[in-house]
């Protein structure tokens, strides 16, 4: 996996549905501390700045430069009608991507106007039960994106999500089958 991917931030430029890259921070591999300048605004209009964190590395602190004459303002909204839920593996997550904005659920972020509730969970998203419920519990489901076959082995995880997640869904839900 890139560094990039496990380290890097990446910075996307526009309204929600409409962002386009800007840039990517450049470090060093092993480095604690970096600076990195990801976007010039050279015509000094007001933008919408995304941040997208490291895929693998926490982050203890982040700090945003402006120019003394900036005024940051409150982002627009995503304000569509609810909003997209991925459960899945390590490739939901972001796995081997070669920057924090190409995981799959950021690029979906940045082509719609809805919040993207990314549970990818490397090795571990296995369809619990438990997991069924946090799920059930979000408002304004738009849509639910499951793709954690991969953590579950074959035609063993597909049996395994349609006895297990599936009907935990349906009967928290109300919708039993």
């Amino acid at each position: 996996m890139a560094p990039t991917g496990q380290c890097g931030f990446d910075c996307y430029i526009g309204q929600p549905g409409e962002q386009k890259f800007a840039g990517t921070a450049s470090f060093r591999p092993g480095q604690t501390e970096f600076v990195s300048l990801m976007h010039r605004n050279k015509d000094r209009r007001h933008l919408q700045v995304t941040l997208f964190f490291p895929l693998y590395q926490s982050v203890a602190d982040v700090r945003v430069g402006l120019k003394s004459e900036a005024c940051p303002a409150e982002p627009s909204p995503n304000d569509g009608e609810g909003r997209i839920i991925i459960y899945g593996s390590s490739i939901t997550q972001g796995g081997c991507a070669s920057r924090p904005g190409m995981a799959y659920p950021a690029q979906l972020g940045r082509s719609v106007n809805l919040k993207i509730l990314n549970l990818g969970f490397s090795g571990n998203g296995k369809g619990e039960p438990e997991v069924a419920r946090v799920i059930a519990g979000i408002e304004r489901p738009a849509a639910l994106l499951l793709d954690y076959e991969a953590n579950c082995g074959g035609l063993t995880g597909f049996a395994m999500m349609a006895e297990v997640l599936l009907p935990e869904l349906w009967r928290i839900l109300g919708t039993e089958k």
